[in-house]
């Protein structure tokens, strides 16, 4: 693994946001070595702008579907592509929905 990888997951400035992150962070720890330093779970993020799972625990396409009113992507047949159309798609959709729970959190505190 290239060391500025390792820097970037680790590093505290930087927060993960996912469906199930941690997960993801812990089989980064288990298969690599790879400590991710903070991470953010979007059904728990849920939780807490809203006080209760109003959309139930989800996957990322279901809250994608609810929070952005999009889909999260499609799916392609050559599986290293759609490995990679997915890993990427997954992180942009993670990112939009993060983004706007946390905006709407600051802006419900002033």
């Amino acid at each position: 693994m290239p060391g500025y990888l390792a820097q970037f997951l680790s590093n505290p400035n930087f927060t993960f946001v996912g469906v199930w992150v941690e997960g993801d962070a812990e089989k980064l720890m288990c298969d690599h070595g790879l400590f991710v330093a903070n991470t953010v779970d979007l059904n728990r993020l849920e939780l807490l702008y809203y006080g209760e799972y109003v959309y139930g625990k989800m996957g990322l396409k279901r809250m994608a579907k609810a929070l952005l009113g999009k889909a999260r992507g499609c799916y392609f047949e050559n599986l290293s592509y759609e490995q990679f159309e997915y890993g990427a798609i997954d992180a942009f959709v993670s990112f939009e929905i993060g983004k706007k729970l946390f905006n709407a959190m600051a802006e419900r505190r002033n």
